[in-house]
């Protein structure tokens, strides 16, 4: 019988016991597995939000200074065409001008020459003869060009001024449009992508203090894009900014026209048995007598070049406002000479050298602003006893040409002011400027001219005298620069200023069982994390809530942040720039981009803070140690 009882085939129902011991457990590990991916589920749709709100608004804000950077950089082609036609008028006004100039020679060389010549009967004859060669070669064709030219000018400076005008309209409703449009994409997002989901309180905030450094508000500073106002004074740098890229973005014919033929001349036909000094200069030894030497040197070196130069100009004028820029062009040719003479003389004793020295040379490497020296050298180096400059006029004038567009006009006092370089060089052709070397008005009544030509009596034009004439300002509807955006580099010590964004996204806490109703901070758990099962309702009805406490404010959170950059591609020959310079951010360059960043501890600390409710009980602690603080006193007097 007991061995019927234990066999195996009586012993039934046993493993019952185990499956009711781990049942609990499967079940609640499923629950717990169920909850949490529900939870993760949920706090992955939240993040996601956050992260495709930042993105999208960072990839508006991109697309919006790009635009300012294809219209900015319109603006600047059109300014540049304005320089061209303002350069074309100065042209044709120097194509004429050789009528005036080979005249003036004819009379002082040609002229007299003929009339001793043919005893005085022929002068009149050739010279009428050559009046109306000059004039046919070149101040028909050239009188025409300026009228066709001025009319050109005059209009298209009128059209593009206003295009940039529309431009300038355009970039500044698409600023602000790009603002309004992000904030609705920021919203719409976060509904799209977490149905439920809401833009948090500090969302709120951080959106509002980046819109403030983002859209320039008026008094608020620290803007990351920042609008010139071409009437405004405090905003001078901005437009010497945009005049400096306008200048810069010429082309070859606008920069620095003109060309150069040598006139060679045959070498200098003496020649000595010499040697180097030190120095590497020339030098005869006249009388060696070893402890001493009279020793001389001489350098003799002659050039002429037939030199055309002439560019366009935009300049500041008056206050230097943006609206007060002009547009100012200048042509000149000469026969420019390159005198270098050097004669020295004196006694070397012991090493020391003892001599004076003349030269005519040129100065700072320029053809046309010569100046003849006289020094004096002492044995100490680099000293010298004297130094004296004398203007030595190097130059022959054969044509001059001005031409300006602008409300605001160049005058005679602005074009003394103008550096050797200026206008690719015109200046240094001083006798077709208008100046003699020393930089001084040459005798009015010879038109403006260097004193090497003050005994003409042909009336010669040049660019002192012309240029400031009503004739020669081609448009006076100009006026000056576009208002424009550019961006400005900025501290950003909170994170949220722009280029950055910060995106704040929550969504209420939802029970999985009972039809998703809300989870919020009125549950008894999330307000008594000490509350047992029974108190905190944990019963058959709501066993799926997560009711631990560890839902903050009984809401899902998220952050994300985003940032607009500059990063011009540089693996591709078509994008990259041909001097490999490292380009740097700015409205004038469309590569701007958008990506996710890294948030930093400050963000997740303040996010946690404003968004979650959460102090990490520093808040707490702050009170209790006040009131410990307070109640010191009381204490001290309970002592006596």
């Amino acid at each position: 019988m007991f061995s019927r009882l234990n066999s195996p085939k009586q012993q039934t129902g046993q493993s019952i016991i185990f499956v009711v011991l781990f049942l609990g457990v499967v079940v609640l590990s499923l629950v717990f597995l169920y909850k949490a991916g529900k939870v993760t589920s949920e706090k992955m749709q939240v993040q996601n939000a956050a992260d495709a709100a930042a993105y999208s608004v960072s990839i508006t804000e991109a697309r919006d200074l790009n635009f300012m950077s294809y219209t900015n950089r319109a603006m600047v082609a059109n300014e540049v065409a304005i320089g061209q036609m303002v350069g074309m008028a100065s042209w044709a006004t120097h194509w004429s001008s050789f009528e005036s100039y080979l005249m003036a020679y004819e009379r002082l060389f040609v002229y007299p020459l003929v009339m001793a010549a043919t005893l005085g009967t022929s002068g009149d004859a050739v010279e009428n003869v050559f009046k109306l060669a000059t004039n046919l070669a070149f101040k028909v064709p050239g009188d025409f060009m300026f009228k066709v030219f001025k009319i050109i000018g005059n209009i298209g400076a009128t059209v593009m001024h206003y295009i940039n005008k529309a431009y300038s309209a355009a970039q500044t409703g698409y600023h602000y449009g790009s603002i309004l449009y992000s904030l609705s994409a920021y919203i719409d997002l976060v509904n799209d992508n977490a149905p439920g989901a809401k833009i948090s309180d500090f969302g709120i905030l951080s959106m509002i203090a980046h819109t403030f450094t983002f859209a320039e508000i008026p008094g608020v500073p620290g803007s990351f894009v920042k609008t010139y106002n071409p009437s405004t004074a405090e905003h001078v740098d901005g437009f010497q900014r945009l005049a400096a890229h306008v200048n810069g973005s010429r082309d070859e014919w606008s920069r620095k026209r003109g060309w150069t033929l040598p006139l060679d001349i045959p070498p200098f036909p003496i020649d000595f048995d010499s040697d180097f000094d030190n120095d590497g200069d020339v030098r005869f030894n006249v009388i060696d007598i070893g402890v001493a030497q009279v020793w001389m040197e001489f350098i003799f070196q002659l050039s002429f070049d037939l030199e055309k130069t002439g560019a366009s100009e935009l300049r500041a004028m008056a206050d230097e406002l943006g609206n007060q820029y002009n547009w100012s062009s200048a042509d000149a040719t000469s026969v420019l000479m390159n005198l270098v003479f050097h004669l020295g003389a004196g006694v070397t004793v012991l090493g020391a050298d003892f001599g004076a020295s003349v030269d005519l040379d040129t100065t700072s490497g320029t053809f046309a602003r010569g100046a003849m020296k006289l020094n004096l050298p002492s044995p100490i180096d680099d000293v010298e006893l004297f130094d004296i400059d004398l203007p030595f006029p190097t130059s022959a004038p054969f044509s001059s040409g001005s031409a300006q567009i602008g409300r605001t006009k160049v005058t005679g006092t602005d074009l003394f002011n103008i550096s050797a370089d200026g206008y690719g060089g015109a200046p240094n052709h001083s006798q077709a400027w208008g100046m003699d070397p020393s930089g001084t008005l040459a005798p009015p009544f010879v038109g403006f001219r260097g004193p090497v030509w003050s005994h003409l009596a042909y009336q010669v034009p040049t660019v002192i005298a012309t240029m400031p004439t009503t004739q020669r300002r081609i448009n006076t509807s100009y006026r000056g620069l576009p208002m424009y955006s550019d961006t400005e580099e900025q501290t950003t010590p909170w994170g949220y200023e722009a280029p950055y964004f910060l995106a704040g996204v929550v969504k209420d806490a939802v029970d999985i069982y009972s039809n998703n109703a809300p989870l919020t901070d009125t549950t008894p758990a999330c307000i008594d994390n000490t509350a047992d099962a029974t108190t905190a309702g944990l019963s058959f009805d709501n066993a799926f809530h997560l009711n631990d406490g560890c839902i903050a404010d009984g809401e899902l959170g998220a952050i994300a942040k985003s940032e607009v950059y500059f990063s011009r591609p540089l693996d591709l020959a078509y994008f990259g720039r041909a001097d490999d310079q490292e380009e740097y951010g700015s409205a004038f360059n469309p590569y701007w981009q958008a990506r996710l960043v890294q948030t930093t501890n400050a963000d997740r600390m303040v996010a946690i803070a404003l968004q979650q409710k959460q102090t990490f009980g520093t808040i707490d602690s702050i009170a209790d140690l006040l009131t410990q603080l307070a109640s010191i006193p009381d204490d001290i007097m309970s002592l006596f």
